[in-house]
């Protein structure tokens, strides 16, 4: 005969094995993971959240899972945004309500902090409401979880500091070549100008298309050096904005496709995508200038006209992996690639740029909710990955 479990001496093992687990997590990412599968044990639930960095009414969406791995609508993530807003403006810590969206859903909302770090697990599902016992629940499993928000908090200063002693270098070598590298476009498209100004010289039209040809070429470059400096200076200001819409995954890499058979003829892009179906929420434009980045980022420095591009649906994520057959990226460069002003030395005579297309690359992704990361060998080349939620935060 089985002997009935008794509740509370259940609940505080989960709680024990919960911890333990924490203990070995290596990132926060993992740690939520674990938080979710733990509380759906205690607590049923269709869809669990959970914000950090929350200041003056800010805050960023860290994490979204749904039980049965369902694509979470614009719509709940938006109506949920509002309530979490009104939960820390007001200074609950525990919220049970509800969202009007269709199905509505009934929300529990939970918020705790350690000095400036912040964190809210918001639980939704439909028909049942949360209860009082479920709250205290969530109580428990949200503390648990902010020293791991904290401890990654600290972590980011840490890194941030050494970032801002790194880039200081970095600006000051930038600010050194910066001037020569454009002088050079601009020394080009003047005399091949003047050239063709001469009057006491009639040029061939065989010439002139040459000599039209290298001012476009120049032309094209300087005003991508500027560009870049433009967005970077946009990023910095914090006056970088994103106009989301919901776009295919295919349409997208037609976009891509035909923006290098015009500025890369020779170059073959090979793109793997699982089917025509898979639907994104970006800003189309930038999501378009991050990846063209990377081609040309491939292409200037890889030495390639073959380049792979693996797409795959991931529940509410996708993975685009970008891949050339080069000679790889030196190791000691891998940790600072995607650093402003970084610049691979030694490329080949005659290379230049601003060092800030990866830059502004991760930078792009990062506004979207997602992450970018590379590997690189001699013998594999160069894989680049970016995983971007399909709803972004």
């Amino acid at each position: 005969m089985n002997t009935p479990r008794n509740e509370p001496t259940g609940q505080l093992d989960d709680i024990t094995a919960m911890l333990r687990e924490l203990q070995a997590c290596v990132s926060l990412r993992d740690a939520c993971e674990i938080l979710f599968h733990h509380v759906i044990k205690q607590i049923h639930i269709q869809i669990m959240l959970i914000h950090r960095n929350v200041v003056e009414g800010d805050h960023s969406l860290l994490f979204v899972r749904t039980q049965n791995d369902t694509t979470v609508t614009g719509s709940v993530i938006t109506k949920e945004h509002e309530i979490v807003k009104a939960l820390i403006a007001e200074g609950q810590q525990t919220l049970i309500g509800h969202i009007e969206t269709r199905p509505a859903y009934h929300l529990l909302g939970q918020y705790a902090n350690i000095g400036s770090v912040n964190c809210c697990i918001v639980l939704l599902r439909p028909q049942t409401p949360f209860s009082t016992e479920e709250a205290n629940i969530l109580h428990i499993f949200t503390h648990f979880l902010l020293p791991f928000v904290a401890n990654e908090k600290v972590a980011e200063y840490d890194l941030l500091l050494n970032d801002n002693i790194a880039q200081t270098h970095q600006q000051n070598d930038f600010l050194a070549n910066i001037t020569h590298d454009l002088r050079n476009p601009l020394g080009c498209i003047k005399g091949y100008t003047t050239t063709l100004l001469r009057t006491d010289i009639e040029w061939d039209a065989q010439t002139q298309w040459k000599f039209l040809n290298v001012i476009n070429t120049e032309t094209d470059r300087l005003a991508d050096m500027i560009t870049n400096m433009l967005e970077t200076a946009r990023l910095q200001s914090g006056h970088y904005e994103l106009n989301f819409d919901q776009i295919a995954i295919s349409t997208l890499m037609e976009t891509l496709t035909a923006n290098n058979r015009e500025k890369h003829p020779d170059v073959n892009l090979h793109i793997e995508i699982p089917h025509n179906h898979i639907v994104v929420m970006v800003d189309p434009s930038k999501m378009i200038r991050a990846f063209q980045n990377l081609v040309d980022n491939a292409i200037k420095h890889a030495n390639t006209l073959e380049i792979w591009i693996k797409i795959r649906d991931d529940n509410n994520a996708i993975d685009f992996t970008f891949i050339d057959q080069g000679a790889g990226i030196p190791s000691s460069r891998i940790d600072n690639i995607f650093h402003k002003f970084s610049r691979i030395p030694n490329d080949a005579p005659g290379e230049h740029g601003s060092g800030l297309g990866l830059y502004i690359t991760k930078q792009i992704i990062h506004k979207h909710g997602g992450e970018i990361s590379i590997s690189s060998s001699s013998e594999n080349g160069t894989a680049v990955t970016i995983t971007i939620p399909k709803i972004p935060s």
